[in-house]
């Protein structure tokens, strides 16, 4: 049984998200979300987030959380804070450090999947995909981005993207953190996979 605060880290399009919401879910962990929305409950925020009619707006209906607001959130003890792409607040923050992470070509097909990270406002054409591409891997010999094999250096904990898109991967990974899995779990797995086309989550090495 875990009783301590969770502090997530991972770089855009690897679905630290996805985790984050998951393991709200499990009704162990709280945290606050910036204000700027109507919604109230954490299923209305997960619902408006993931609401994906287009995978080029992906971004756009993306709530963080306020972590200075959550840290001074006295109510309950386990809380979660998330940072993306960004070190120095991982870094700062209380909690268990978390690091969500893929490989480095799964994470280049998502990021353009999502328009995030690399792709995040940046012109939409193939030409400059392809660029980024030859730069993203001339810059990085191995199949891990630099700068996660650095950050896996300061985590507690390592999550792999994959092993979070199988009922069975899933659980393995909640009871890392005290979280039995639930039906609303894998519903909410199910739907996260289905924002995915099969032919993406075949190259990631999940099957539908």
């Amino acid at each position: 049984m875990i009783n301590e605060d969770l502090n997530i880290f991972h770089y855009g399009g690897c679905g630290g998200m996805y985790f984050l919401h998951q393991l709200l879910i499990t009704k162990k962990f709280i945290c606050i979300f910036k204000r700027g929305t109507k919604k109230s409950s954490f299923q209305e925020i997960r619902n408006y987030i993931f609401d994906i009619n287009n995978p080029d707006r992906w971004k756009e209906t993306e709530i963080h959380i306020d972590n200075d607001f959550t840290l001074k959130y006295k109510k309950f003890n386990n809380k979660i804070f998330y940072n993306v792409n960004t070190l120095d607040c991982w870094f700062s923050l209380p909690g268990k450090k978390i690091l969500v992470y893929t490989d480095l070509r799964s994470q280049i097909k998502l990021s353009w999947y999502k328009k995030s990270f690399w792709f995040y406002n940046k012109e939409i054409s193939y030409k400059f995909f392809f660029s980024k591409v030859k730069q993203v891997l001339s810059d990085n010999k191995d199949l891990y981005y630099n700068d996660v094999k650095n950050s896996m250096k300061y985590a507690d904990e390592i999550v792999k993207f994959q092993d979070l898109l199988t009922p069975e991967g899933l659980e393995i990974v909640l009871k890392k953190f005290g979280c039995d899995i639930t039906q609303d779990n894998i519903d909410f797995l199910n739907h996260y996979l289905s924002l995915h086309p099969p032919k993406l989550l075949k190259k990631l090495g999940i099957e539908t």
